[in-house]
């Protein structure tokens, strides 16, 4: 059965990686519950450390977002 982790920073905590460690696809996700004034596309290209962390753990995104990423 497959496991899904869910990794946030302290800087940007609003978002989070959310990372399945069977198939290893990654997303990250934008809570407006905890930051109703985010811009969730903003928030994905402003979080790209995020993407580089879950890439050095052997996460591949599932969907790139504006800039190929």
């Amino acid at each position: 059965m497959g496991k899904l982790a869910i990794y946030t920073a302290d800087q940007f905590a609003h978002v989070r990686v959310e990372a399945c460690d069977s198939c290893r696809y990654y997303i990250k996700t934008v809570d407006l519950t905890k930051n109703g004034q985010a811009v969730p596309v903003v928030d994905e290209l402003a979080t790209i450390p995020l993407n580089l962390w879950a890439q050095e753990h052997d996460n591949i995104k599932l969907r790139a977002n504006l800039l190929g990423i």
